[in-house]
């Protein structure tokens, strides 16, 4: 199960949501639970990250989208690196969080954060927390829009 979150920092009438939080099992968390249901092989590959999920969602939108209709050519989209943290107030902090930023040559980059916490984890913590990667993302219908040039980026 994948929980998300979605929250916006527009203002206005055509308010959307522009970051959508994830919170999701690691490959390990998963393949453990599987075998000790029984289960001989295991069901869960790597884990991707959260730059990843925007480089698929980025190409996706780019395939569906008609070039006549993006507002912004395809070589000023930029996905950054995550900003991969350790412990739950880097995760949330600053907030709201950022998705998008532009930078002095005028290139879009858009911005992810993650929170990993790995299921073999030395430091003491109830379960429920272990074996999670947690996301922000940019939300996928805000860079719909950003891209049509429906919206103008919040940055």
């Amino acid at each position: 199960t994948v929980q998300q979150y979605s929250s916006t920092h527009l203002q206005g009438d055509n308010v959307m949501a522009t970051v959508v939080s994830c919170k999701m099992k690691t490959a390990e968390r998963i393949n453990t639970a599987h075998a000790a249901a029984g289960g001989k092989a295991p069901v869960a590959g790597e884990d991707q990250s959260c730059e990843l999920l925007h480089q698929k969602m980025l190409t996706g939108l780019l395939e569906k989208i008609p070039a006549q209709e993006l507002a912004i050519s395809t070589d000023k989209l930029v996905v950054d690196d995550e900003e991969l943290t350790y412990i739950g107030p880097m995760w949330l902090k600053p907030w709201p969080f950022q998705p998008l930023s532009r930078d002095e040559a005028g290139r879009l980059h858009i911005h992810s954060r993650a929170l990993y916490v790995p299921f073999s984890w030395w430091i003491p913590m109830p379960d429920r927390f272990k074996g999670t990667y947690y996301c922000h993302l940019i939300a996928p219908g805000y860079l719909d829009a950003v891209l049509r040039g429906n919206v103008q980026p919040g940055v």
